[in-house]
């Protein structure tokens, strides 16, 4: 059926220029945003996050959010049958001169040891609201564990209004200390967009460094050496509580996974909550991240846009987990037996990953 959320929320100082969204960590399933009793936007997969740019439906002092969810059987998204908003809900507000919080985010692109110095390969997306021309510049930091300094890199971008830019940045890090499955060692990137002098906007995450490989023969290496994978899969719902997991519930799952001596996660079968993706980078887990591509191929000519949608999104998503090995691009598809389209279809998405992510290796769960 049909359910409602309504929250009520103040602003305050709102100044010309600014720009407010609301993001939305994970709904499921088919939802509408409205603010003000106006329509700010929706989502029709129930596991990837989203936005919805709500500056111009906002006003200064009271207003209303309020969510519309409807529990769709969304083409090749199904699993959970519950339904509702089940992950946390941020409102952003920034200048008119941002970062795009909710595109590629601070990605660490293609991080990879070489010898005794890591080249790394760090983009983020500027966004110009306002109605003028402006200069601007990035200036990434890169931290260590202890909070030291170990790399700076800086560029300077011209954008026009309305107009958006990659700035693309490739700082060394000298002798860096691996992300392994013993010791996983998380630095931390930190991006400031500098606007007439003043920080504006910053956006930051963790990575690590490190190198996979996989032989037919010899089966997984992690930087470089053999490990014996020891796996469970892991859904993320709880007796009682339906998929409405907190950040504690999600680590203490994780917990749980590393007492029992594993070292490898399957997260069936569908995007997780970056909670549990940020354990498993504490945790040293190597992750094998899927869509709901399953069992059957629907026949719904929409379905396979909808699987493309996904399997974007928790790319995007998630690229700078160092957990994360393999995507998964579909769960025993041939459950039901062969379909037109069905080869077509995994070659199709394949495709589509390595585009995105040349990096890691795509897998599927086969009958």
């Amino acid at each position: 059926g049909i359910g409602w959320y309504r929250k009520h929320f103040t602003l305050e100082n709102i100044v010309e220029g600014e720009k407010f969204y609301l993001y939305f960590e994970g709904i499921y399933m088919d939802s509408t945003v409205y603010v003000n009793g106006k329509e700010a936007g929706g989502h029709g997969y129930g596991y990837t996050s989203f936005y919805v740019d709500v500056t111009k439906l906002v006003r200064e002092g009271e207003n209303l959010v309020a969510v519309r969810v409807k529990n769709d059987l969304v083409p090749n998204s199904r699993w959970y049958s519950g339904s509702g908003i089940y992950r946390d809900v941020y409102l952003v507000r920034t200048n008119e001169i941002h970062f795009d919080h909710f595109g590629v985010r601070c990605a660490t692109n293609g991080i990879y040891p070489k010898q005794d110095t890591a080249l790394l390969q760090i983009r983020a997306q500027v966004v110009n609201d306002g109605s003028t021309a402006e200069n601007v510049g990035v200036l990434h930091k890169i931290y260590d564990r202890d909070g030291k300094l170990v790399s700076t890199s800086g560029i300077a971008l011209y954008l026009e209004p309305g107009e958006s830019s990659d700035c693309m940045v490739r700082p060394t890090v000298e002798a860096p200390h691996l992300w392994t499955d013993e010791d996983p060692y998380l630095y931390t990137c930190t991006a400031a967009l500098v606007y007439r002098n003043e920080t504006v906007d910053e956006i930051s995450c963790r990575f690590g460094i490190r190198s996979f490989a996989v032989d037919p023969e010899k089966g997984f290496f992690l930087n470089g050496k053999p490990m014996m994978l020891r796996g469970v899969s892991r859904h993320q719902d709880r007796l009682y509580k339906g998929n409405a997991l907190t950040r504690q519930e999600h680590y203490e799952d994780a917990a749980l996974i590393h007492e029992l001596g594993a070292n490898t996660v399957r997260l069936a079968h569908y995007q997780h909550s970056r909670d549990f993706y940020d354990a498993c980078d504490e945790y040293g887990f190597i992750v094998w991240a899927e869509i709901p591509y399953i069992s059957s191929q629907s026949d719904d000519p929409k379905a396979h846009e909808n699987c493309r949608t996904q399997m974007q999104e928790l790319v995007y998503q998630n690229y700078n987990h160092p957990s994360i090995c393999f995507w998964g691009i579909s769960n025993e598809i041939t459950i039901a037996g062969e379909k037109p389209g069905l080869v077509e279809n995994h070659k199709d998405l394949n495709a589509l990953v390595k585009e995105i992510d040349p990096t890691r290796l795509t897998t599927m769960a086969h009958v």
